[in-house]
């Protein structure tokens, strides 16, 4: 499968999955996506689709392979997390302080 068509999936995945990604419509069946056209997208309607793209990338993480450094950080920061649970900050409290920091 090409990059493109792998592309494609993905992108049809996420307009299916994703109802937040309205006002992005790309009927993949009937038309080709080019790079040229996705650069053109507004900033916000590409930053939606780069936030689909990567929620279908991470549906699968079984298809990424981590190196070393990768996996060793992993551990890293599951071993500092078992130490001390407390430590860490929940992402929805974590994104409600930045969005309100703006």
């Amino acid at each position: 499968m090409s990059i493109w068509a792998d592309l494609r999936d993905a992108i049809r995945k996420a307009i299916l999955l994703e109802d937040r990604v309205e006002g992005l419509i790309i009927d993949i069946d009937h038309m080709a996506v080019k790079l040229s056209e996705l650069l053109a997208l507004p900033v916000e309607e590409r930053l939606k689709l780069v936030e689909a793209l990567w929620e279908s990338v991470a549906e699968c993480p079984e298809a990424l392979d981590l190196t070393v450094a990768q996996k060793q950080e992993l551990d890293r920061r599951l071993a500092a997390n078992e130490r001390d649970p407390t430590a860490g900050v929940p992402w929805v409290e974590l994104k409600r302080r930045l969005l309100a920091s703006r």
